[in-house]
């Protein structure tokens, strides 16, 4: 990797310069529940519902895109730390909150002008951490976006299965049964299968390797999604999942395989003296694992400062 300015022209918001699509379905390997807070009605099967949505006369259980950008930012912020990497903190403390950034940055929008949008864009590259940089901050959209994941539909009928199980909570100071501890949680049943899409837009490939190595951590059931995940819940593994690629950094044809273009390319705008290009076999799950290797080499070797 190279050295230069370290001015990353890609993080401002008014450049199109890719957008990477990962879909595909995942299938339920454990109990899943992501919950919709304690229930007080009556007509209520379960303590502890999932989240569902009304589709007609028919309620179905769904996985928010909030749920999955606070899985992937979470796990990708754990990676940061454990590298020493400069990395925000949560509501209150993230990067726009340190320094008056937000401040700073309002200031600067309020007289428009190359110059003012040559400072923003040089402040964002130099004060943001990479979490926010890829998922967003006070002020500053996210560059990866999150369907909601719905069950699978075959024949008209949506595919899951809903199940409840009994717990008890524990006194931590006594070792005890709590009064009134009985509950029954609400779960979707291992081998229901959902949706899965995430768009990302305008991020090097470095920054798209973040986004991998959680993609592959939920599938080798490493990362968990939803509650309860201490207690058997949650593992989930990707059946079928593709991608495509769109904008100015492409895919490209190689002789044993495929590209893609990192921001490499000194000539243009958005080019990222960080990144690096990344060849595989043409398989989504090839690139990846390429992708997640690069940011590994990035965590070992990337200049970003600490924090």
């Amino acid at each position: 990797m190279s050295s230069g300015s370290g001015l990353k022209q890609w993080i401002s918001n008014d450049l199109l310069v890719r957008t990477i699509t990962i879909e595909g379905v995942i299938e339920i390997r454990e109990p899943l529940r992501v919950g919709a807070g304690k229930s007080d009605t009556l007509t209520s099967t379960s303590d502890l519902p999932v989240l569902k949505l009304r589709f007609g006369e028919e309620e179905i259980p769904v996985i928010p895109g909030s749920s999955w950008k606070g899985v992937f930012r979470s796990r990708v912020e754990s990676h940061l730390k454990t590298y020493g990497k400069k990395v925000c903190g949560g509501p209150g403390d993230t990067c726009m909150d340190r320094g008056n950034l937000k401040q700073r940055l309002e200031q600067l929008q309020r007289r428009p002008s190359e110059s003012s949008r040559q400072e923003i864009i040089s402040i964002l590259s130099r004060d943001l951490c990479l979490a926010c940089k890829i998922f967003g901050a006070p002020s500053y959209i996210s560059k990866v976006h999150f369907s909601d994941s719905y069950p699978l539909m075959e024949n008209g009928t949506y595919m899951f299965t809903l199940g409840r199980k009994p717990g008890i909570a524990i006194s931590r100071k006594t070792g005890a049964v709590r009064r009134g501890a009985f509950y029954n949680v609400e779960f979707v049943e291992p081998g229901s299968r959902f949706t899965f899409r995430l768009d990302a837009n305008n991020l090097p490939n470095y920054a798209l390797g973040f986004i991998a190595k959680t993609l592959t951590e939920l599938h080798e059931g490493i990362l968990r999604v939803g509650g309860f995940k201490t207690r058997g819940f949650g593992r989930i593994a990707f059946v079928d999942i593709t991608h495509s690629v769109s904008g100015l950094a492409p895919e490209l044809n190689a002789d044993q395989g495929k590209v893609l273009k990192g921001f490499t390319d000194r000539s243009k705008l958005w080019f990222d003296e960080e990144d690096s290009d990344v060849t595989y076999d043409g398989s989504t799950w090839d690139l990846l694992n390429k992708l997640s290797k690069l940011a590994d080499e990035w965590l070992e070797q990337g200049r970003e400062g600490n924090g």
